[in-house]
């Protein structure tokens, strides 16, 4: 291979992989604020899917691109040179084979074990119900998603309508159900896509970081002008139909005396109290009476 060639080779591979580690750590790819890494999490299952997400990616794109660099050596060092020549080859050769086939199988032994411990740590009916202290019925619709409280008012939330709203460091039971399709709650901040499953109902859970109400930066939030709350961004995870676009999932963190405040106007707002009943009109004077002393008419004549 010649020099020239090498360096034109060198560069391109060194191009690749800066474009590869410039996307991944951009965070507003897109004018609408999407980004190719996980937002930062600010509850603790959103943190521990956070982790596992690095703990399998970064090993992952190391490998990938020490594959492909080795891939793309041999190819140019050991390519035919002329119709009569033979590059080297690998066939038969024992070690090389048994170690391509058992480090990818450690690799993704290991990878199945620590999803399979994330699922059962966060995932899990009990998971969801441990430590509750309040509940929240997602039920998701073609194309809308609604979010019945305990208080028992329901919020209509779909591309343009109000947000579920959740007080800071509350634990919030969450349970998914659907009327048509499946969908997928999913709002990468807080949780693990979640299924809403006809016929069948999914539980998981979410405890925002009180921090949020101060520190509310990020792609995938912003800070609610009415509130001063920190309203985070998610969308359905599953195509659901023609109005898929439609199914966006906006969930504002407030704190508790905002929270209490909310959940008053809304039972105000579900059980409006019956207007007072309209006062009878007193019935009209009886006619008066002949005066005292006054003579009477007299009868007339036989």
């Amino acid at each position: 291979m010649s020099g020239r060639f090498s360096r034109r080779l060198q560069l391109a591979v060194s191009s690749v992989i800066s474009l590869t580690a410039l996307l991944m750590t951009s965070a507003p790819v897109l004018a609408n604020g999407l980004s190719l890494i996980f937002p930062d999490p600010v509850s603790p299952n959103g943190q521990r899917i956070y982790d596992l997400y690095l703990l399998i990616t970064v090993p992952a794109v190391i490998i990938f691109v020490g594959v492909e660099v080795g891939l793309l050596w041999i190819i140019f060092r050991y390519r035919r040179k002329s119709p009569d020549h033979w590059g080297a080859h690998w066939h038969g050769h024992t070690a090389v084979e048994v170690a391509w086939t058992i480090v990818p199988t450690i690799v993704i032994a290991v990878i199945a074990f620590l999803s399979y411990q994330e699922l059962v740590t966060d995932f899990t009916p009990e998971a969801a119900n441990a430590g509750n202290q309040m509940n929240i019925a997602v039920n998701g619709y073609q194309f809308k998603w609604t979010y019945t409280y305990d208080e028992g008012f329901t919020v209509n939330q779909n591309k343009s309508t109000d947000p579920m709203v959740v007080p800071v460091g509350t634990m919030v039971h969450l349970t998914f159900d659907s009327d048509n399709v499946i969908h997928s709650w999913w709002v990468p901040a807080l949780t693990g896509k979640t299924d809403a499953v006809p016929g069948y109902t999914n539980q998981s859970w979410i405890k925002v970081d009180p921090a949020v109400l101060t520190s509310c930066d990020g792609n995938d939030r912003h800070v609610d002008p009415k509130t001063g709350g920190c309203e985070f961004h998610g969308e359905c995870a599953e195509l659901c139909g023609a109005g898929h676009a439609t199914m966006q999932i906006d969930v504002l963190a407030v704190s508790q005396q905002q929270f209490a405040s909310w959940v008053a106007a809304q039972k105000a707002a579900a059980h409006p109290s019956p207007s007072p009943a309209a006062s009878p009109k007193p019935s009209p004077s009886p006619s008066a009476s002949p005066s005292a002393g006054a003579s009477p008419s007299p009868s007339p004549s036989a």
